[in-house]
């Protein structure tokens, strides 16, 4: 993704993020410079209040926003590193502005926690180290999870200390197989897409969930894969083709691509982010429902042939 600068202002701020004619591309163009352009207003402010803080620092993002995959509407992933072994709890004060500054920009709270107003995501490289090796050493469901949440992280201002982390797990990862069948294992519950008869299997108002049915087997695979071939892309479809041809993630790299963009095109139906990845079955032409189910299809196959490709390799 090229890099937004300040003469990119008035042009992006002329952009709708519900347009269906505005690439998914430029949508994350989009909130890279909103959520960057925030930041550092909450940064400079607490500074001008607070005087300046201990060491610089970097502020991250992670799941969607990381691999740069959001939709029109997106909620909160990210946190925040700052230098030397020191804590200090202006950083977290820092991160809690940022939270309730974007839930107001529209983008709600994470669910999850996933924010730097959560110590956890608020902290010194030298302690965020320290996590890390102890989620390493011991990875049971919840550790494993944090793992892979942390292995999306990318560095939107500041210094890149998040991508010199990430290489810690890749480093551990790569020489156990044990832990290797952990990462497997954390994603190998999907839930049942389609029924018998092919038919889309949807919610009781008629509504499935693209994020989840569509979407989440392509990133998955591509992140397992990532971290086993210290793969530095971010994005889905990069990690996807940097991958062993034999993996198989050229092709599905293409159709996760293509369903990015049937999202985007849909999207002028919806109005928050409680409904962005919510999809009416009963509303798509006969073409979309063969497009999707060609999307759950193709992301049924990655996922199964690189789980299967990395348990194999193990076992050799």
């Amino acid at each position: 993704m090229q890099q937004i600068t300040a003469s990119d202002d008035q042009f992006l701020q002329g952009l709708s993020l519900q347009d269906p004619s505005v690439s998914w591309e430029k949508v994350n163009e989009l909130h890279d410079w909103k959520v960057e352009k925030l930041y550092k207003e909450q940064l400079i402010q607490f500074e001008e209040e607070n005087g300046p803080l201990p060491s610089p620092c970097s502020f991250y993002v992670m799941g969607s926003a990381g691999r740069s995959e959001q939709a029109a509407f997106s909620d909160q992933d990210h946190g925040l590193l700052y230098d030397g072994s020191t804590e200090s709890d202006a950083y977290l004060r820092l991160g809690e502005n940022i939270s309730e500054a974007l839930n107001k920009a529209g983008y709600p709270y994470c669910e999850g926690n996933v924010m730097s107003s959560n110590p956890l995501w608020c902290r010194s490289t030298a302690s965020m180290e320290e996590q890390l090796s102890d989620w390493l050493q011991n990875p049971d469901w919840e550790a494993v999870r944090y793992l892979m949440i942390f292995m999306d992280a990318r560095t939107l201002s500041g210094f890149g200390h998040a991508e010199k982390l990430k290489q810690i797990i890749t480093d551990s990862v790569r020489f156990r197989p044990e832990l290797q069948q952990r990462l497997i294992d954390n994603t190998s519950f999907r839930r049942k897409r389609r029924n018998v008869f092919g038919q889309i299997l949807t919610d009781s108002k008629g509504k499935m969930n693209y994020k989840e049915s569509i979407l989440f087997p392509f990133v998955h695979a591509a992140r397992i894969g990532a971290v086993m071939e210290n793969v530095k892309h971010q994005h889905t479809p990069d990690r996807l083709r940097a991958l062993p041809k034999d993996a198989g993630g050229e092709r599905a790299a293409g159709v996760f691509e293509e369903a990015l963009t049937f999202r985007q095109q849909h999207v002028s139906k919806k109005d928050s982010y409680d409904t962005i990845h919510l999809l009416k079955v009963n509303e798509l032409s006969r073409d979309e429902t063969d497009h999707v189910k060609h999307f759950m299809k193709e992301g049924k196959r990655i996922y199964k042939e690189i789980t299967t490709y990395y348990r194999k390799r193990d076992r050799t």
